[in-house]
């Protein structure tokens, strides 16, 4: 993680995100449309984990 990273703020984000998709899934949403949503906050994950460019 990038020094600057609101771990806490973070962290509520993907639990967020998990109860969102867990809601989703028991209310039949579409295995692909979820899996399209953990893609996505996966790749967010990795992109804070990068080093930034330099200035």
């Amino acid at each position: 993680m990038r020094p600057a990273t609101d771990l806490v703020g973070l962290a509520t984000l993907y639990e967020g995100l998990l109860v969102g998709l867990s809601i989703q899934a028991r209310d039949g949403v579409p295995a692909g449309a979820i899996d399209a949503a953990i893609t996505q906050a996966l790749l967010a994950w990795d992109a804070n984990c990068r080093e930034p460019a330099p200035a």
